[in-house]
């Protein structure tokens, strides 16, 4: 991008319109593709931000079905498997809990 200012100052001392033009619409084009992938990206944060917190939720919910150390536990054991991307692992500690699927 930064070229291509350069070359526009440099068409522009030559009096040379029509590659002004032609740079013009490079730039132009590069602000739109620039555009484009910011707004790809904050809408892939933004789905993932959505869901991280139907995740976190879920994992209260579980954890809220418990009390005391087993409560705990799962909560910890669901960071675990969400950390190895375990998600076999993070339903059983949802439904079961930690000591009970960890004898199957």
């Amino acid at each position: 991008m930064r070229n291509l200012h350069a070359e526009v100052e440099n068409a522009q001392l030559l009096g040379n319109k029509a590659e002004m033009r032609r740079k013009y619409v490079a730039i132009h084009t590069g602000n739109q593709l620039l555009l484009n992938n910011n707004q790809i990206r904050n809408a892939n944060y933004q789905s993932l931000m959505n869901a991280l917190k139907q995740v976190n939720l879920h994992v209260q919910h579980s954890a809220k079905c418990r009390v005391g150390k087993h409560q705990a536990d799962v909560i910890q054991a669901s960071r675990d498997a969400i950390k190895r991307s375990d998600f076999d692992q993070l339903i059983k500690t949802t439904l079961y809990g930690v000591d009970q699927w960890s004898s199957n």
